[in-house]
């Protein structure tokens, strides 16, 4: 600015010397001299561009020199993995019981033949037995017991509580002579309780009755008791033949136990299918989810004392190469 001011000045102060020289050579000039002038001067000298305008990170170059102007802003920003949804982790803890534990379905067959019964009568047993091979006149007979004859089930177990199942108890009458009333008991060797006391009726030679016994909420031995209580015969004249039997069979359906020492049959013991639903934050609801990272813990304790088979699967997830996941693994037997 002050250069301007000086600038001006020059020009009016030459302006005056010009006027004067030429003032001070005319001569005669009536009238008195006067200067009017318009002196168009610059004030101010600046530059101004885009650049002084904007930021750098605004303006975009051409090659044409040609510029652009552009705004660029993150307007809204929204992660899925921090704030729409999140996976918990998830514990699943199932306990299962052998509840489901079955012994097979077994079969003991006793024969209590005609000697061993005429052993049992006394006086009368013996003259059945010196009949052996003909034909004896029978008086009718009521009242005739016998003694305790052992039933062996050890093959199948020592002990079992019983939770559900039955036994069938037949009795085929092998004698030559009709049975109008029996009655029969079975009973543990040891504690001696009571496990079925029924009565058949005019049971004719070579029939078949059979009664269900349920079981449920008792305690079986391995060696059980077999007695007939009161035997009762019309009588008749028969061959007497003392290798002819009664045939007891008993037959075991569906046991299920609580506890037992006995020898099982392999099964499988639990096939559950368990649906598993995550609650994501956010009340997403998703299909499939690519896990970027992740452990899968799994642990099993059993309490059975005989080594058992473990198979764990998640058909739903898969691994890199599409196979599901399984968990495939013997388990000892309990201390």
């Amino acid at each position: 600015m002050k250069k301007i001011f000086t600038s001006l000045y020059s020009t009016a102060l030459i302006a005056l010397c010009v006027a004067m020289l030429f003032s001070s050579c005319k001569k005669k000039i009536e009238s008195s001299p006067s200067w009017n002038t318009s002196v168009l001067a610059p004030l101010l000298k600046s530059t101004l561009s885009l650049d002084d305008l904007l930021a750098d990170s605004l303006l975009q170059t051409h090659g044409d020199n040609s510029v652009s102007l552009v705004f660029s802003s993150n307007l809204f920003h929204q992660s899925l993995t921090d704030q729409a949804f999140e996976i918990p982790d998830t514990a699943i803890k199932v306990g299962f019981s052998l509840e489901n534990l079955n012994l097979a379905n077994q079969s003991i067959i006793y024969n209590l033949s005609l000697g061993t019964i005429a052993t049992q009568l006394g006086g009368l047993g013996e003259i059945l037995i010196l009949a052996n091979g003909t034909y004896f006149p029978i008086p009718p007979l009521s009242g005739i017991t016998s003694p305790d004859n052992d039933l062996d089930a050890t093959q199948f177990f020592e002990t079992a509580d019983i939770e559900s199942g039955s036994i069938d108890i037949s009795i085929e009458n092998g004698l030559p002579i009709e049975m109008s009333q029996m009655i029969f008991q079975i009973r543990n060797k040891i504690d001696q309780q009571v496990l079925t006391l029924d009565t058949f009726l005019n049971l004719s030679p070579n029939e078949i009755q059979t009664k269900v016994i349920d079981l449920a909420g008792k305690h079986v031995e391995g060696t059980l008791v077999a007695t007939i209580v009161d035997l009762s015969t019309p009588g008749g004249t028969v061959l007497i033949d003392t290798s002819d039997a009664l045939i007891i069979t008993m037959i075991a359906h569906d046991i299920k136990v609580s506890s037992a020492t006995a020898v099982f049959p392999s099964q499988n013991l639990i096939d559950e299918d368990k649906l598993t639903t995550y609650k994501l934050s956010g009340g997403a609801q998703l299909d499939l989810v690519r896990m970027k990272s992740g452990t899968l813990s799994i642990k099993v304790e059993s309490t059975i004392p005989q080594k058992s088979h473990f198979e764990y699967a998640l058909p739903s997830a898969t691994d890199l190469n599409g196979n599901s996941i399984l968990v495939n693994q013997d388990l000892p037997p309990a201390p």
